[in-house]
C-alpha cells in the first residue's frame, strides 16, 4: 500500500506542470448505482462511454442500501451512500435513488447525455490543482475561494460482475471507474496543509474541491498510474 503526502496551496504555480497521468477534469459525472438495481445498468453502460472521454472525470460508487433485494452488492460502502444523501441535500430535492448520476455537483437525472455535460463545465476564476510525482497536491488560485476537499480512490477502467440473485440475478454487469474509498480532507482557506493518505496498487485517486456545503465543484484532477 502506497502512501500520498498531499499538500494544500493557495500558492500561484504557473511555471508547475502536471506530471504524467494526470488529468484536470472539465466535467465531473459521478454515478450512485447497485447490482441488485434492474434499472441501473444502463446508466452504467452510459457512464463507459463518458468515462472514455479525456477531460471528464466519472466514477462510480456503489449503494448497500437495495442488498435487501437479494444480493449483496459487492462494491458497495456506507460512505457511498452518504455522499448521495449530501448531494441530494445540497441540490435541493432531498431525494435518494438509483441510477442517480450527478454532474459537476450541481444537478443530477437518472442518465444524461454527453450532449448534456459538454454544455455544463467547470469554468470561470477557479483553483487549479496540480499533482505532483511524489504524492503531493497543490492548488492555484484565488485565495477568495473558499470549499471542501474531497479525496477518491478508485479503480479504473471496467469491472464486471456476475450477478447471482435479486433483480439482476443471472445478468454480468459491468462497471466503470468503481470508486473503493471516499473521505473529505477538510475545509480549501487557502492555507498550505498536509495530508497522508493511503492508496493500493491498481488504484487511482482523485481530488474534488467542492464549493462549501457540499456545493457545486470548483475543480477537480485525478491521477492514474
Amino acid at each position: 500500500m502506497k502512501k500520498l503526502y498531499l499538500i494544500a496551496s493557495a500558492l500561484m504555480l504557473t511555471a508547475a506542470p502536471a506530471y504524467a497521468g494526470q488529468i484536470n477534469s472539465n466535467q465531473v459525472v459521478e454515478l450512485f448505482t447497485s447490482q441488485g438495481c434492474s434499472s441501473c445498468p444502463p446508466s452504467n453502460e452510459l457512464l463507459k462511454t463518458i468515462a472514455a472521454q479525456d477531460d471528464v472525470l466519472a466514477l462510480t460508487y456503489s449503494v448497500e442500501y437495495w442488498d435487501y433485494l437479494g444480493w449483496k452488492d459487492t462494491f458497495a460502502d456506507p460512505s457511498f451512500s452518504k455522499r448521495q444523501r449530501d448531494y441530494s441535500s445540497a441540490i435541493g430535492h432531498g431525494r435518494v435513488y438509483t441510477p442517480q448520476m450527478v454532474v459537476n455537483g450541481v444537478w443530477d437525472k437518472p442518465r444524461v447525455s454527453k450532449r448534456e455535460i459538454k454544455g455544463d463545465v467547470i469554468s470561470g476564476d477557479v483553483p487549479k490543482l496540480v499533482l505532483h510525482d511524489d504524492g503531493m497536491f497543490s492548488i492555484s488560485g484565488s485565495d477568495d475561494v473558499k470549499g471542501e476537499l474531497v479525496f477518491v480512490t478508485y479503480v479504473p477502467g471496467d469491472q464486471s460482475v456476475a450477478v447471482g440473485r435479486g433483480e439482476n440475478s443471472g445478468r454480468t454487469l459491468t462497471l466503470t471507474n468503481v470508486v473503493t474509498g471516499v473521505s473529505k480532507l477538510g475545509v480549501y482557506d487557502g492555507q498550505e496543509k498536509m495530508y497522508d493518505k493511503p492508496v493500493r496498487s491498481g488504484e487511482a485517486y482523485a481530488v474534488i474541491l467542492h464549493g462549501a456545503g457540499h456545493g457545486p465543484v470548483l475543480a477537480a484532477a485525478t491521477y492514474t498510474p
